[in-house]
């Protein structure tokens, strides 16, 4: 479709197929470098962007905060005078402590070789990325970032709470035109693993790919707010009474990511991909209970940004 950036007509001509990867490569790492992106200030912006998130959950977890408690008083009335359903719900319940936690796996995917390519200019980024990122707090919420390998993600536990773990890496980018548009694609497969069971209480599990593009001025300020995103969910699901969901897969392909944004001359710009995996749950303790876990692993071997006039 395009042409690749020429190169020195002796390496093309007698230079062996992998010493002309290589030097692609090193040429279009030289192209998108540049030093007014500063990583303490983009992963200030993608913390802000999560908090702004985050905020949005603060009434639907003091109701269920409420439910549980609720629950709770609910089972012990039932539970008091039913020895029988008493007894079935204690085994359960210890079956399910015995119940390893669910780890974060990541797919394998084939090398790829970084280039920029003529016509709608595209660009093809690969490992090592620019910058990572995680927020988590152990044991009940763990989060992973590997730029060299292209890998990140999450896990979480309800554990008688509300828990949510992230894990994300970037990469960085400098417009070579004066198109007036920008689309990140990211190419991301990815593992999974969640569960969630009730025993009279309810419990939920969410996990989710996200993409953003954080714009910055020459000055290496933040120039537009909110970035511009887009959100894959993997898995969404809740339990109640007595109920038991679970769901895992390996090495699945997160879709089209295509996220649109304006290109301006002279700006930088911070192409983050994170996980989310998030439970909540009553606990494990008597009478009512229940549990909620998930994880996600995902592996980007490369991204593409393509510049150009829509």
């Amino acid at each position: 479709m395009g042409i690749t950036v020429p190169l020195k007509g002796k390496l093309m001509r007698s230079g062996s197929e992998s010493n002309r990867h290589s030097e692609i490569a090193r040429r279009t790492r030289a192209i998108q470098s540049g030093n007014i992106l500063s990583k303490k200030k983009v992963i200030a912006a993608h913390e802000r962007y999560i908090r702004e998130r985050q905020a949005r959950w603060k009434e639907r977890i003091t109701l269920q905060r409420a439910v549980h408690k609720l629950q709770r008083e609910a089972a012990a009335a039932l539970l008091k005078d039913n020895p029988s359903l008493r007894s079935a719900s204690e085994a359960v319940r210890k079956l399910m402590r015995r119940n390893p936690k669910n780890k974060i796996t990541y797919p394998s995917c084939p090398a790829v070789q970084p280039r920029i390519s003529a016509g709608s200019i595209l660009t093809v980024l690969t490992p090592p990325y620019w910058n990572i990122w995680v927020s988590a707090a152990p044991p009940d919420s763990t989060g992973s970032a590997n730029s060299n390998a292209g890998t990140f993600g999450s896990s979480a536990t309800g554990d008688g709470s509300w828990n949510t773990g992230y894990g994300g890496i970037a990469g960085a980018y400098w417009p070579i035109s004066d198109s007036p548009m920008g689309h990140f694609r990211p190419y991301i497969r990815f593992d999974y693993s969640w569960l969630d069971t009730s025993n009279l209480d309810t419990a939920h599990t969410d996990g989710y790919i996200h993409a953003a593009v954080y714009d910055f001025n020459s000055s290496g300020n933040l120039s537009v707010w909110p970035p511009a995103e887009q959100t894959v969910t993997v898995w969404q699901d809740g339990t109640g009474w007595v109920d038991a969901h679970t769901g895992n897969d390996s090495g699945v392909w997160a879709g089209v990511i295509d996220v649109a944004f304006p290109l301006t001359p002279g700006h930088a710009y911070a192409l983050w991909m994170w996980s989310e995996a998030h439970a909540d749950d009553g606990g494990l303790n008597w009478p009512a209970w229940s549990l909620a876990e998930a994880a996600i692993g995902a592996t980007c071997p490369f991204l593409v940004v393509e510049e150009s006039q829509t």
